[in-house]
């Protein structure tokens, strides 16, 4: 299922029952904006979830929606992206605008 990226969704209780494939990014977060670091992340995940009216609900994302939703995942579990990093760059915001 596709979905537009700007679009609000509620997952509760998110549970990731598979990853496959693997993906690459230098991502960058609210939480330390100026340190981006290289990230591994599945390609897609399929994630198991209830929805705002309590049904259950199985879900696959691939690529970019995976990417974020992997990154708010690690966030409700305490991860930060400088945690599963395998480099760091330390990059003012001003400095990685182009």
């Amino acid at each position: 299922m596709e979905h537009n990226y700007n679009e609000r969704r509620v997952l509760i209780n998110p549970v990731i029952i598979s990853r496959e494939g693997l993906t690459e990014y230098w991502k960058t977060c609210a939480s330390f904006e100026d340190n981006t670091g290289h990230v591994y992340r599945p390609y897609r995940i399929v994630v198991e979830y209830l929805d705002r009216t309590g049904k259950k609900q199985v879900e696959t994302f691939e690529g970019f929606e995976s990417t974020v939703l992997l990154h708010e995942y690690d966030h409700l579990n305490g991860i930060l992206h400088i945690d599963i990093a395998d480099q760091i760059l330390v990059k003012p915001a001003k400095e990685r605008k182009v």
